[in-house]
């Protein structure tokens, strides 16, 4: 009986024991302790002293208490993610010297006061998304020296004030989209992030881009706008951006893309435009964006695409100008785009494809002009597309397809004509296709098939042609 009971004594001096882990949590020591959804209120203090990691996400801490947290003077990774905190004070993290990692999203924040992290000399990363941050104070982020990512999204901050981001020299990522911003005040990113590479404004109310928003960003290689109010693009908005790669600025309220917009961005390779109200392209507004890639101008208002709107893309690879109101191209105005791939004027007006619209493309492989309104096609339109696989002409309003209208499209693989209003076949229409495998020639007013319309088609695997008004079958 003595046995058992010094048994028990020794079994409770070492549960008591500060340097074991408490029962609800699972801990390594000298390495991490995880206690989720375990109903903390507070910061426990029986966990081992010697941990690096702390996670406490999904408990019910409404104040992190200074004090609590000194017991743990070796962490590098503290998850607070998930709590009912409201505030951060200054100095709240004054003994945790070591921290890298700091996660205080999803947390019913409010404030935060300056000073708050400026006891935090190596903090890589903090993450305070989707609070309910209204603004961010000057020197919030002081002495941040060695943090490279900034997480703010989700939060209801109104304006971006000159100064915010001050001394955070190693910033790579910053990220505030899903916020209420409606300003960017002069100077705000300027000159104190001099390793930013990512910036996320995506899905705020901002309704203008101010000359010199984003100067002296030398390292920004990603720009998000998208999902704003943005009606107007100052001249210089984007210059002195020398390494951007990529821009998005989709679905906003622009109306017009001025010369020069989008000057100084020797590296663009993306241009995302589609989801505005755009109008009008001045000449010259993608002058000399020699690396650009794709650019998507699709959902727009964009009624004539004007000669020479699309010279000097020598890279230019895909070009989305579908779901416009373009009733007339130019003649030359997609011409002379060496790289180009795919080119997309599906869902517009035109009536019309004359010859030379599409000259000197010769990598162009697929070429999309369903749902438009076309009733001609010129001979020689699709002459010198020598790489040409796919052609969608599909629901038009085409009556005759003539002999030569598909010369010179030895690697053409599908060709679209279902739903126009074809009447006529001419012999040889389709002679010459030596890779056709697909065409389909459905829902028309077919009424006759040809002796030899479908002739020297060698790879042709699969041909439509129900719904039209077929009476007739020649032989051969």
């Amino acid at each position: 009986m003595g046995g058992l009971r010094r048994l028990l004594i020794f079994l409770l001096v070492v549960l008591k024991e500060p340097n074991m882990p408490e029962a609800d949590c699972s801990c390594v020591p000298s390495s991490d302790c995880e206690c989720p959804d375990r109903g903390f209120t507070n910061i426990p203090q029986d966990l081992p002293r010697s941990i690096s990691g702390l996670e406490l996400r999904r408990n019910l801490i409404t104040t992190v208490n200074r004090p609590l947290l000194a017991r743990y003077i070796n962490l590098t990774n503290l998850g607070l993610s998930g709590n009912q905190i409201t505030k951060i004070t200054a100095d709240t993290f004054t003994y945790l010297p070591k921290l890298k990692q700091l996660d205080l999203s999803k947390s019913n924040i409010t404030e935060i006061q300056p000073g708050a992290f400026q006891k935090l000399p190596l903090l890589e990363s903090l993450t305070v998304h989707s609070n309910h941050i209204t603004m961010i104070q000057t020197g919030t982020f002081a002495n941040l020296s060695r943090c490279e990512f900034l997480y703010l999204s989700f939060n209801k901050i109104t304006i971006i004030s000159s100064g915010t981001f001050d001394n955070l020299p190693r910033l790579k990522r910053l990220h505030l989209c899903q916020n209420q911003i409606t300003e960017i005040q002069t100077g705000a990113f300027a000159n104190y992030l001099p390793q930013l590479e990512r910036l996320d404004l995506s899905s705020n109310k901002i309704t203008i881009i101010s000359s010199g928003t984003f100067e002296n960003l030398p390292k920004l290689q990603r720009l998000y706008l998208n999902k704003n109010q943005i009606k107007e693009i100052q001249t210089g908005a984007f210059a002195n951006l020398p390494q951007l790669e990529m821009l998005d600025l989709n679905s906003n309220k622009i109306t017009i893309i001025s010369s020069g917009t989008f000057e100084n961005l020797p590296k663009l390779q993306r241009l995302c435009l589609f989801g505005n109200q755009i109008t009008e392209i001045q000449t010259g507004a993608f002058a000399n964006l020699l690396q650009l890639e794709r650019l998507d101008l699709s959902y727009n208002k964009i009624t004539i695409i004007r000669s020479a709107t699309f010279e000097n893309l020598p890279k230019l690879q895909t070009l989305y100008l579908k779901n416009n109101q373009i009733t007339e191209n130019q003649t030359g105005a997609i011409a002379n785009l060496p790289q180009l791939e795919g080119l997309d004027l599906a869902y517009n007006q035109i009536t019309i494809i004359s010859s030379g619209t599409f000259e000197n493309l010769p990598k162009l492989q697929g070429l999309y002009l369903n749902k438009n309104q076309i009733k001609e096609i010129q001979t020689g339109v699709f002459a010198s597309l020598p790489q040409l696989e796919m052609l969608y002409l599909n629901s038009n309003k085409i009556t005759i397809i003539s002999s030569g209208t598909f010369d010179n499209l030895p690697r053409l693989k599908r060709l679209n004509l279902f739903q126009n209003q074809i009447t006529e076949i001419q012999t040889g229409a389709f002679a010459n296709l030596p890779q056709l495998e697909r065409l389909d020639l459905s829902s028309n007013k077919i009424t006759i098939i040809s002796s030899g319309t479908f002739e020297n088609l060698p790879k042709l695997q699969w041909l439509n042609l129900a719904q039209n008004q077929i009476t007739e079958i020649q032989a051969g």
